[in-house]
């Protein structure tokens, strides 16, 4: 998928090997080097899906989903739903999370998922006014996963 705002023009598509080391630096803003290694092993498994939004040669955003984490399903609602792991951008208010969330709904509705379920830390406050803008339903929160409290959302899909 192809989106211009202002004067970028981006494009979104499933990862590469090649895309590695621009994910990387993405994450490296945000991550510890033993947190990046952590979300690697979950890009490399192959239940989980990952697409990369470009700008020219460069990777510019990341959008990570899965099946979701066991503690997550009693927030949603319908019989096939999906997680929305990581999403991160190089910069924000940017429009790529949008076009990523865009795609990723676009693939989860073509594999006949039904609901996305979003997870978010009180670390990642800041992001949390983009899922509601996306719409995304805070649904409650949870006291647990890796002991931190987070906030979640869900959006049904079709």
């Amino acid at each position: 998928m192809n989106i211009r705002t202002k004067d970028k023009k981006f494009l979104a598509r499933g990862f590469t090997p090649e895309d590695i080391q621009g994910v990387r630096d993405i994450y490296a803003q945000h991550y510890s080097e033993q947190e990046i290694a952590h979300v690697f092993t979950r890009i490399n498994d192959p239940k989980v899906s990952t697409l990369v939004a470009h700008e020219g040669e460069g990777v510019i955003g990341v959008c990570v989903f899965r099946a979701p984490h066991e503690k997550l399903l009693p927030f949603t609602t319908t019989a096939k739903p999906l997680e929305l792991y990581s999403l991160y951008g190089k910069e924000r208010r940017s429009g790529v999370g949008k076009l990523l969330v865009q795609e990723m709904m676009k693939e989860a509705e073509a594999q006949v998922y039904t609901e996305i379920v979003v997870a978010s830390a009180d670390r990642w406050q800041q992001s949390w006014g983009f899922y509601d803008a996306v719409g995304f339903t805070r649904v409650g929160q949870i006291n647990e996963i890796n002991g931190e409290l987070l906030q979640i959302w869900t959006k049904q899909l079709g």
